[in-house]
């Protein structure tokens, strides 16, 4: 999800994660300096831990994975630099022995132009030959309702050529389009809620329980935003 500024809204999206009973929630845009900032303490519930990539421009940026560390165990930062976008890309495991894979994204608006769709490649061809179920999240500000432009076709068929499918049907920040993107191979059974996060933030959160397995079929979900059947996993909810 998209904070938008982590600071002033440490408290109440501490409460977001204990209210919903996520175990895993990736936060981009946090504004947060380096790993000491307070607004990290803050945000961090009881029996979480997370890893942080910190804002290093002067707009935008900061990435943040927290965790559940009850669920999750053997957590491990794989680095993998980029310079058209921010990336935080970790591996955990669940306590029953499932390896994840997890990439939060996040790319400042602008056009996805060569060297954009270049270092995807790359961050894709690392993260898909490890074992792993890799679930990739963030804002990527790129508007893929719009599948009339070539950028957003383009950056469709590089997940297509990874077996990768961008999940997320509907309007994901007011009046702005479909931005915050989950991409993933097809999973079955993954009920999926869509839902805003009051006085925190206008980007929606997305969450949905993923089954402990590597089998891959088809993701049913229903939205509280979209009225319709929707694909629409970004969050684990274990």
């Amino acid at each position: 999800m998209n904070v938008n500024g982590l600071h002033s809204k440490a408290g109440n999206i501490k409460n977001t994660i204990t209210t919903n009973q996520l175990d895993v929630i990736g936060l981009s845009e946090t504004m947060h300096r380096d790993n000491l900032d307070s607004c990290l303490a803050e945000v961090t519930p009881p029996h979480f831990s997370l890893v942080q990539y910190p804002r290093i421009s002067v707009h935008g940026g900061g990435l943040v994975i927290l965790y559940d560390t009850r669920k999750f165990i053997n957590c491990r930062l794989l680095t993998i630099q980029t310079g058209t976008f921010y990336n935080l890309s970790v591996r955990v495991k669940s306590t029953c022995g499932q390896s994840y894979n997890l990439v939060s994204i996040y790319r400042k608006p602008g056009y996805a132009g060569v060297e954009f769709r270049q270092e995807l490649q790359t961050v894709l061809k690392k993260m898909t030959k490890r074992e792993a179920i890799l679930i990739i999240g963030g804002d990527f500000n790129i508007r893929v309702e719009r599948l009339y432009e070539a950028s957003v076709a383009k950056f469709l068929e590089i997940l297509a050529e990874h077996d990768l499918r961008q999940y997320t049907c509907c309007e994901t920040q007011d009046e702005e389009g479909t931005l915050d993107l989950c991409i993933l191979k097809f999973f079955t059974n993954v009920q999926v809620t869509v839902s805003t996060v009051p006085y925190t933030t206008d980007h929606r959160l997305i969450q949905f329980d993923l089954p402990p397995t590597t089998v891959i079929h088809q993701v049913r979900a229903t939205c509280a935003v979209c009225p319709s059947v929707c694909h629409t996993p970004l969050y684990l909810k274990g």
